[in-house]
């Protein structure tokens, strides 16, 4: 055989007369000088790594099958123990899985709009990878079922309407509200909880609340007994849908108003009752306690942070702040 016309993969003849030369494959069957099949797939692999901006994924199934369909917006998601990309024709509905790169989630997305572009020969299978297995209805119903425990846990301990903080380092930051009886929210969390594998990252779930008041209480606790000095209260300026946010982060994308709590006023005597309380159950000797109160006069306790800017108003509050610091600097020189 003519070595200009056999292939630099496989051997075999390229005759490339008798293809059309301005079509892209015989293109780069020139340029390559490579066989119809081999410079098929090798565009194929090209072709595969830009599916993402069109929202659509590749599949190859372990006899090295090559599928391709769209993602559409609404996708299960579990956890990848299950291992692999799943797929499953059910007609007229197809059932396929995608697994990420890190292999840290499984989609499982059911769709009736799926091609087949052929089997990868054998000497190119090197170059793609193997992400994908047929499913049976039944293991499809089992993932289903799973995702359907995790819903049932959480709505039970928690409610449907929940708040997501992954960034418990920065104050105001990472927080995110899901509402889990929306169909997209078990992928959401299930992306937010991958974060909860790394030490330092963990997630914190709680309930969300539809909060009245939000108390900001500046206390000192010692052998002069428990003392409140001044209480703030949070409200947020702008009126925004808190669920229809990705992420909520205070001072950039939801605008915060501080405002003075006037001294012996219900609301303060209210705020200082709840902090003498809570102090009960705590060794902090000084601070700021958070704590909010719900339409439901629920009391729910948020946190003590030690390093709360003082944020003072003019007049009454202000000397109220200042006796709170000198209350703590005569408690460190005694």
């Amino acid at each position: 055989m003519d070595k200009k016309n056999e292939c630099q993969i496989c051997g075999k003849p390229i005759n490339l007369e008798e293809f059309d030369e301005t079509r892209e494959i015989p293109q780069l069957m020139a340029r390559k000088q490579v066989c119809f099949k081999c410079a098929f797939w090798f565009n194929r692999l090209a072709y595969d790594k830009e599916l993402e901006k069109e929202k659509k994924i590749a599949v190859i199934t372990p006899d090295y099958s090559h599928w391709i369909t769209r993602i559409p917006g609404s996708i299960l998601m579990v956890p990848s123990a299950f291992g692999g990309i799943y797929q499953t024709k059910l007609q007229p509905v197809n059932t396929l899985g995608v697994i990420d790169e890190d292999r840290e989630k499984l989609f499982i997305i059911r769709y009736n709009n799926i091609a087949h572009q052929g089997t990868i020969p054998e000497h190119l299978r090197d170059a793609f990878k193997v992400n994908g297995i047929f499913l049976s209805p039944q293991e499809y119903k089992m993932l289903e079922d799973y995702r359907g425990n995790a819903y049932e846990f959480i709505k039970n301990k928690m409610g449907s309407k929940i708040v997501l903080k992954y960034d418990c380092i920065q104050e105001g930051k990472g927080v995110i509200f899901k509402d889990i009886n929306k169909p997209e929210s078990f992928q959401q969390i299930s992306e937010i909880l991958k974060f909860n594998k790394i030490k330092g990252k963990e997630v914190l779930i709680t309930p969300a609340y539809e909060i009245q008041r939000e108390y900001r209480c500046y206390f000192t606790n010692n052998i002069n007994g428990k003392n409140v000095y001044s209480i703030k209260q949070r409200v947020n300026s702008d009126q925004i849908d808190v669920f229809e946010k990705e992420n909520i982060q205070i001072y950039k994308n939801i605008s915060v108003k501080w405002h003075e709590v006037k001294y012996n006023s219900d609301i303060f005597k209210f705020g200082e009752e709840i902090t003498k309380e809570m102090l009960e159950f705590m060794s902090y000797d000084t601070g700021c306690l958070e704590f909010a109160q719900t339409n439901d006069n629920k009391i729910v306790f948020f946190e003590v942070n030690q390093m709360a800017g003082p944020l003072p108003f003019e007049g009454e509050d202000t000397l109220n702040m200042t006796k709170y610091y000198f209350s703590i600097f005569d408690e460190m020189f005694k």
